[in-house]
């Protein structure tokens, strides 16, 4: 399934989960409850300390909390973080070290060739080189492509957990926007002071006759 239609999908059911009650009241309130990252703002924190704390991690902030309540996210998550630690510092770093091995050769034989004062042996020896090189892009042509699958599967699964992200604090910012929304009637009131002051001021901004 192409990422478009999950993201479609996952845009679908959150415009339709607020109307479907499933479960007892003790759960549905527990899927409904202001995220616990986010309390401080029902606590009537100041605004700036706020803006600071959560402008760019409200997002981890919240996946924090999710993996701590899911065993099973919390399990998948660990699994991710050991597969990618896994891939780049043991599977393949034997590769990588015989490849790099290989290639210093070649650089190395190049260069050792180069040296050679008679021309016609310098271009034959730079030929059956070449061409020894090649005899091994071939031998290891099998593992190559391996390398650039595991790099693909590398950013599919970057993909994938900034996917999961996204969808599982989406809801919980939901959660908190209806559940906190302040009352609008303190900006009503602000807009009546501000009304009231402006008037109060014309008395010193016009010109009498």
């Amino acid at each position: 399934m192409k990422i478009s239609q999950i993201l479609l999908m996952f845009l679908l059911i959150l415009s339709t989960g607020c109307k479907e009650n499933t479960g007892n009241a003790t759960e549905q309130n527990n899927v409904n409850a202001t995220p616990e990252v986010l309390e401080d703002h029902v606590k009537n924190e100041i605004y700036g300390s706020l803006s600071k704390r959560y402008s760019k991690n409200v997002i981890e902030q919240l996946y924090g909390e999710a993996l701590e309540k899911d065993k099973k996210l919390k399990l998948l998550d660990k699994k991710m973080r050991h597969i990618i630690s896994d891939s780049l510092d043991q599977k393949i770093e034997s590769y990588r070290v015989y490849n790099d091995v290989n290639r210093e050769y070649w650089n190395s034989a190049k260069n050792y060739a180069k040296t050679i004062n008679d021309s016609l042996v310098k271009k034959s020896v730079i030929e059956i080189f070449d061409q020894l090189e090649k005899q091994y892009d071939k031998r290891v042509s099998a593992h190559e492509e391996k390398m650039d699958e595991i790099d693909e599967k590398i950013l599919e699964l970057n993909t994938q957990k900034t996917l999961m992200k996204l969808f599982i604090t989406a809801p919980m910012i939901e959660n908190y926007q209806k559940n906190e929304l302040p009352d609008i009637g303190e900006l009503e009131s602000l807009i009546e002071d501000y009304k009231e002051i402006i008037e109060e001021t014309k008395d010193y901004t016009t010109f009498k006759k």
